[in-house]
């Protein structure tokens, strides 16, 4: 497995923008599911599809450390290790 490594540390201001957003994407992609399991609205099912995307996307993206722009965090930066595996396929 290919590893790379770490940013810096987070700062305090980040961990706590985390800490917040992770559990919102679960909570809008628990949501989105519920609402495309019932919605009979052919336009209001895409608009809750769409959405179940963005969040499983961004969940995703940040549990198997592919964040692709700088500002960009990964759950390997959660754990105390010096070197974070690369993007998981």
């Amino acid at each position: 497995m290919r590893e790379h490594a770490l940013k810096k540390p987070l700062t305090d201001n980040q961990i706590e923008h985390l800490e917040e957003h992770v559990p919102y994407e679960l909570l809008m992609l628990r949501f989105t599911l519920g609402k495309l399991r019932t919605e009979k609205h052919p336009l209001a099912w895409n608009a809750m599809l769409e959405s179940f995307a963005v969040h499983a996307r961004n969940l995703y993206s940040f549990l198997a450390n592919k964040g692709d722009h700088q500002e960009d965090h990964n759950a390997c930066e959660f754990l105390r290790i010096t070197r974070c595996p690369m993007q998981v396929t």
